[in-house]
């Protein structure tokens, strides 16, 4: 059975991870924002598909987290956003041993104007926040593909375009095909395997036959 992906848009991607680190960075003050975000885009590039109008990549559900995780903190300039403004000007680098592994604060703790030159980002919360914003965006929909619409149903009174409850992407056959996958594939693909045309140079391609799958959906007669 084909793995369910996630598809992951340069857009996306740069809108989620430019969005946190402002969130995130103290003082909403963050350091080599520009550089980071042109590492990010030329490190995607280097592994997406382009159609000569946007980049993409699928990549399987349970494989989007590691997937951010190993662009971002192959980023110098991003892991040194774990460095406080202090530690910066100063010349620490995050792999200092002598660094303190945890930053403990309390009710009792009196902050002023320049408290935040002593504050971070933290690097495993930035990288969940991003794959969870990543991936609910990847969700994301409008009316166009959808096939209610146009339709008078009485499903878009009450939809919102809202989280895949109503929303129900129609799939067309063309030509030859006759069945078809609700998991897109890595080329982006809904044909099912068995008739894709890559069939024999795929090497994703998925290694159970259509009669046996449990997911297949195929083409109406008539």
């Amino acid at each position: 059975m084909r793995k369910k992906t996630i598809l992951v848009t340069e857009t996306d991607l740069i809108y989620c991870v430019a969005g946190q680190i402002f969130e995130q960075a103290p003082n909403r003050e963050p350091r080599n924002v520009e550089k980071i975000m042109l590492e990010v885009k030329n490190k995607f590039r280097k592994l997406a598909n382009n159609n000569n109008e946007w980049y993409y990549l699928y990549v399987e559900e349970d494989k989007l987290y590691i997937f951010i995780e190993d662009l971002l903190m192959s980023i110098i300039e991003f892991k040194d956003l774990n460095l406080s403004y202090i530690e910066f000007i100063n010349g620490v680098t995050v792999d200092d041993e002598n660094r303190a592994k945890y930053s403990f604060h309390s009710s009792y703790d009196v902050y002023n104007i320049n408290s935040w030159e002593n504050d971070y980002i933290d690097l495993d919360a930035f990288i969940g926040n991003v794959y969870r914003e990543v991936k609910s965006r990847s969700k994301s929909k409008d009316c166009f593909l959808c096939k209610f619409s146009r339709s008078n149903s009485s499903i878009c009174d009450i939809c919102s375009v809202n989280k895949d409850n109503y929303f129900e992407e129609e799939i067309k056959f063309k030509d030859k095909y006759t069945r078809a996958c609700p998991n897109t594939c890595y080329e982006g693909r809904h044909v099912c395997c068995d008739e894709c045309d890559l069939e024999s140079t795929c090497k994703n391609r998925c290694d159970i036959n259509s009669s046996n799958c449990a997911i297949v959906i195929k083409k109406e007669k008539g």
